[in-house]
Parts: C-alpha cells; structure tokens; sequence
C-alpha cells in the first residue's frame, strides 16, 4: 500500500481512535482550528472518501480488533453468555447470592449489576446484621435475538417500500373516484 502523508496518517490513526472524522481532522490539520464546522466537517467527508486513507482507516480497525481479540466467536459466546444464563447459577447451597468469586465466568459475563445492602434490625440483643443483594442480569430476550439475527436463523424485518406503478391509457377514459 502507497505510504500516507504524515497528515493523513494522523488523521486515520485519530479517526480510529475517535470515530469522529471532523475532530480527527481538526487534530490532524491544526491549520483548521478556525475554519467554520461545515467546511471542516466537508474536508473530512472528502478525506474519509480517499481510497488510500479508507484502506489505512480498514488497515488500522483490523490491527485494533486483533489486539483486542474482537472475533465473532468472542462476540458471540459473550452474547451467548447472557442467552444462556442460567439465574440459579447465583443462589448459595443455603440460600441467598453466593458471591461474585463463587459464579463461573461465563454467568460473571451475563451479570448487569449487583447492589449490596447491609443495615442492623432491631435494637439491643435482639438486633441483627440484614444483607440484602439485588443481582440485575442482561435480557436474555435481546441476546437471544441477536444470537438469531448474527447467525441468519431470522430474517430482519420488512421495511415498508414504496411501489412504483405505471399506468398507460390509450384513447379515451372516463375516470370517477368515489370517496
């Protein structure tokens, strides 16, 4: 592949990085700080269109999900995750949550959010430590959906589509609508 300039190059590694391409130009073209958004925004469509800079931009987001082991194997075993969860995986042998360490990763994976709550019932002797923990998973229903949608089990919805019909009349028509 042809080299960038150094411009271009710091305007594709920015893009990258910010998913913005008026603020990746900004940063990479300093001269455009003053020009008004829309013409900056307008040098920036130009430059995203360039097929050199859009194959470095391709080169650099391929480089980056490699790093990160963004795969559709990895993507879809965390969606499977929250799918296939199973919510008794979080009750203890004597009731209640047994803790965040105790859960295999894949059931850590569909957890949203866990809150924890301790307060003292009762006063004197008679008082106790109470914990509450509310456990708040992913929907298993979106998860499940995409799984579907990624893997073509369902087709995504119809869009409405206007029809285009054309009609030609010889001669003489009388026509008469009736509301």
């Amino acid at each position: 592949m042809a080299k960038l300039t150094q411009k271009r190059e710091s305007f594709a590694r920015l893009y990258v990085e910010y998913g913005d391409a008026s603020k990746a130009y900004r940063e990479a073209f300093p001269s455009s700080h003053m020009w008004k958004d829309k013409t900056v925004w307008e040098a920036a469509s130009r430059l995203i269109k360039d097929s050199k800079v859009l194959a470095r931009i391709g080169e650099l987001k391929k480089s980056r999900a490699q790093k990160l082991d963004i795969s559709e194997n990895r993507i879809l075993a965390e969606i499977a995750a929250i799918a296939f969860s199973d919510v008794g995986e979080l009750e203890g042998e004597q009731g209640g949550f047994k803790g965040l360490k105790s859960l295999s990763a894949a059931t850590r994976r569909a957890v949203k959010s866990v809150k924890f709550k301790r307060y003292v019932e009762g006063k004197g002797e008679e008082a106790k430590l109470v914990e509450i923990t509310h456990v708040e998973m992913h929907p298993k229903l979106q998860a499940l959906e995409k799984i579907c949608e990624i893997k073509g089990i369902t087709a995504p919805p119809k869009q409405d589509r206007p029809v285009n019909v054309t009609v030609n009349v010889k001669g003489n028509a009388n026509v008469r609508t009736e509301h």
